[in-house]
């Protein structure tokens, strides 16, 4: 999954680069979570492995967060491990993350 700045996002992101490629990683963390945690999805805790890049390919910039999500994750308990449905690729839950990215940076980010 990808979480990439909007154009004029990105333009403040060039001069702030610390705070916003920060509020970059931490909204599109608290987006997968609330989605996983959702019982429609998941219903579980997971965590996920989160690379930034800076730059597109035709080496202009465009920051963007590349997420790699386990398939499944552990029980709100944390006793037991709960795997994705069978033939689950996450189209569901991409369709969900628009209500689901937090208030306050609503509107910066977008999926695809």
């Amino acid at each position: 999954m990808v979480f990439t700045l909007p154009a004029p996002v990105a333009a403040i992101a060039y001069h702030n680069k610390a705070t916003v490629y920060a509020m970059l990683f931490e909204t599109a963390a608290a987006t997968l979570k609330t989605i996983a945690a959702d019982e429609r999805h998941l219903g579980a805790e997971i965590g996920a492995i989160m690379v930034l890049h800076t730059w597109g390919q035709t080496l202009t910039h465009h920051p963007h967060v590349h997420c790699i999500v386990p398939g499944g994750g552990l029980s709100a308990h944390g006793d037991r491990w709960i795997a994705c449905r069978p033939g689950f690729a996450g189209a569901r839950a991409v369709a969900s993350l628009s209500p689901a990215v937090p208030g306050e940076a609503e509107g910066c980010l977008s999926c695809r």
